[in-house]
């Protein structure tokens, strides 16, 4: 109700449907915060989780990062990460990689 005032029918709209997507698990993910990664970014065609997370803004350090999936707070695409050395390849992005950070905050990586 309140986007509706803020911003108008249409971004309100626009909101719920993001929301719905995001937190039902059905829709599209095209109104989701994302990061474009480059070939810069991947060491031996690898990328950590934890620079992943630096580079999205979901967390301001690698300190903090690392924090975080040790108490389990992150998961990629629905499987909960505890290890910080964790990794993914080239290959996995040939999918949607989604990031999930807590049980609200969601972004999306591509190449």
């Amino acid at each position: 109700e309140l986007t509706k005032l803020v911003h108008g029918e249409k971004e309100a709209q626009k909101a719920q449907a993001a929301a719905r997507a995001i937190f039902a698990g059905g829709g599209s993910h095209e109104n989701m915060p994302s990061t474009k990664l480059s070939d810069d970014d991947f060491k031996d065609g690898k990328i950590g989780v934890l620079d992943m997370m630096v580079k999205s803004g979901l967390a301001v350090s690698k300190g903090e990062g690392r924090r975080l999936v040790i108490q389990g707070g992150v998961s990629i695409n629905g499987d909960k990460i505890t290890d910080p050395q964790y990794a993914l390849d080239k290959a996995a992005f040939e999918n949607e990689v989604i990031m999930k950070k807590g049980k609200k905050v969601f972004h999306k990586f591509e190449i």
